[in-house]
């Protein structure tokens, strides 16, 4: 039986500005007070564990290193963007579900001490931010690569089978998630590409024709 929103994570957050974190470059210690809440949260040893920015886009994503060696990925939520923890933990809940899926290989959420999947960590200025953190794999970004096509066919493959899982998986009480749907995919408020240039009315009426396929919903 898929467990219930609310056993995966701890109390909500307030809504605050991934601007806390414009300071940091790629490979920047994180703040104290998260160093200190991840590691609170997860029981690591401060001593051995290192925690540095990979980047910033619509979360704050950090590698968590224990002696040198990386273990873990930590993400800090942008407030509202997936619609707060419960959201959070709805996305924990499907992926751990997808997981069930044949010749799917994902990555794998930690969870803390108290066995939760998300948790609070709050600021100096008493502000609650939704945290989770996932086993680190290693790989290569797909913008880095020479050549990345050969991997889209796996990726279609793939979101396939999601498709598919999707349709007949009962979600759990307390699911919540928005839908990759027209209006958040290309509409006038898109959330895809925030703070990109807009899209063209020509190219969002084309995106609407039946070519583009079926929009991501949940």
């Amino acid at each position: 039986m898929a467990q219930q929103i609310t056993s995966l994570l701890d109390d909500p957050t307030q809504a605050v500005s991934l601007d806390t974190f414009s300071g940091l470059t790629k490979g920047c210690p994180a703040p104290f007070w998260l160093f200190q809440g991840v590691c609170a949260a997860w029981g690591i040893d401060h001593q051995r564990a290192q925690l540095n920015l990979i980047t910033v886009s619509e979360n704050a994503t950090f590698l968590l290193l224990l002696d040198g060696e990386p273990q873990g990925v930590v993400r800090v939520s942008q407030p509202g963007y997936v619609g707060g923890p419960e959201a959070v933990a709805s996305e924990i809940s499907w992926l751990n579900a997808l997981h069930d899926i044949e010749d799917i290989s994902l990555i794998n959420p930690v969870p803390t001490i108290r066995g939760t999947f998300v948790t609070k960590i709050t600021d100096l200025n008493g502000v609650g931010w939704t945290v989770i953190s996932t086993k680190y794999v290693e790989g290569t970004v797909l913008e880095d690569l020479e050549n990345p096509a050969p991997y889209y066919e796996t990726i279609g493959e793939w979101a396939a089978k999601f498709h598919e899982q999707s349709r007949t998986w009962s979600k759990p009480y307390g699911f919540t998630r928005f839908n990759w749907d027209l209006s958040n995919m290309v509409g006038p408020a898109p959330r895809w590409d925030v703070g990109k240039t807009p899209i063209s009315p020509t190219k969002r009426s084309s995106c609407a024709t039946p070519r583009c396929g079926r929009p991501w919903t949940w």
